[in-house]
């Protein structure tokens, strides 16, 4: 057989090979996961690779709930990976829930076929009741820095939440954690599918343990915190993402649950008395962000893929060395931006020196250290050149 044929046929099973891989779905829980009766709740699938084509999906059957398939709706994002732009196809549906009566729903696992293979989605649960007043005694408030940023420009969240000061929220124990069972819901605070999670400075300051999506995390505290004449127990958590596509990000609107002690219950033969709680709930504004390309007219090159505003600086460990010895030149780069992802210069054609190695120092915390190992080509150096470095502002 030709070798040029014999080829051509191993691509082309090794592409017929890579393909059943090539697509992931992406579901969500329910959101709002808590509703009141008459209101609707989303689920949202996300099928992206390039391979990916589903067909719509066959809903089970759950008595009481009613449930709407809208879409599909087809995008090609692109996100630059520090060095190129990449395209990505998505496919998403959007499932509306609407309960005809209060109650627990479990959806269960159902399949979809998502381009080159069948895949299925985990069990769905969502919880109706009939009257929520919470919106009388609590606030819930998402705050974005900028909504409109480039792609690798970081998103900054924060997160304020308050109950009426004086009530009396629950407590409660995990893992020897007490802990105030006052929760926000908002599953893109944890898996924020535009991009990626990045981590923001600890709490400083008066904090208190709550809960976020199910699990435990520290809140910056205002014991009273004024508001439209009221007084309020006020709570802050924060959280940053770097964006890595292109187009609109939704945020649906998040929700506060709170649990507050109403009473005491009777005491039981043992003289023992228990806490009387109820829940309430309050529900916040759905947010979008848009995410812009970075400009092609005038990127030079190289481009290191900073995006922000930055300084850089440079050192050296002396001032004086001989020939075929070392020195090491440490370049720092600080400000705000996707410190995670920049890149520093590779120094391979410095005038004058050659580069024996380098090595990253601190990446973090603002900034980005590179020290380079160096030594002089001859005893004529008298200065290490500018060094040229560049970021989209």
């Amino acid at each position: 057989m030709n070798r040029r044929l014999v080829l051509l046929l191993v691509v082309l099973l090794a592409t017929a090979l890579a393909l059943p891989g090539q697509e992931k779905l992406h579901v969500e829980q329910p959101v709002p996961a808590v509703l009141r009766l008459g209101d609707t709740a989303r689920v949202i699938l996300t099928i992206e690779g390039n391979t990916a084509n589903p067909r719509d999906p066959e809903l089970p059957v759950v008595p009481g709930l009613q449930m709407t398939l809208r879409g599909p709706g087809y995008s090609r994002q692109t996100h630059f990976d520090g060095r190129n732009l990449v395209e990505r196809v998505s496919v998403q549906y959007a499932i509306e829930l609407r309960a005809e009566r209060p109650g627990v729903f479990e959806i269960p696992s159902f399949a979809i076929w998502t381009g080159t293979k069948e895949q299925r989605t985990p069990v769905l649960k969502l919880e109706v009741r009939q009257d929520m007043a919470g919106a009388e005694l609590g606030w819930l408030e998402v705050h974005i820095e900028k909504q409109r940023v480039y792609v690798h420009e970081p998103v900054r969240v924060r997160v304020d939440f308050a109950v009426l000061e004086g009530l009396r929220l629950a407590l409660d124990v995990h893992n020897r954690t007490r802990y105030l069972d006052l929760e926000v819901q908002a599953p893109w605070l944890d898996g924020f599918q535009g991009g990626e999670r990045i981590d923001v400075s600890p709490v400083s300051g008066d904090s208190r343990t709550c809960i976020c999506n199910r699990t435990l995390v520290t809140a910056a505290f205002d014991a009273s915190f004024e508001r439209d004449g009221k007084r309020f127990q006020k709570f802050s958590i924060e959280r940053a993402f770097l964006p890595t596509r292109l187009g609109r990000i939704e945020l649906p609107a998040p929700l506060l649950r709170f649990n507050v002690v109403r009473g005491a219950t009777r005491p039981d033969l043992f003289g023992r008395r228990r806490n009387r709680t109820e829940n309430f709930f309050v529900y916040g504004e759905p947010v979008a962000i848009d995410v812009l390309p970075i400009p092609e007219e005038g990127r030079p090159t190289p481009f290191y893929g900073a995006v922000g505003r930055f300084e850089i600086a440079a050192s050296v460990d002396r001032q004086q060395v001989k020939v075929g010895d070392s020195i090491k030149l440490t370049l720092v780069v600080s400000g705000s931006g996707n410190i995670e992802f920049l890149r520093l210069p590779e120094l391979e054609q410095l005038d004058g020196f050659h580069k024996l190695g380098a090595a990253e120092a601190v990446r973090g915390d603002g900034k980005v250290a590179v020290t380079y190992d160096l030594t002089p080509l001859s005893a004529e150096v008298r200065e290490i050149p500018s060094i040229a470095w560049n970021f989209f502002d």
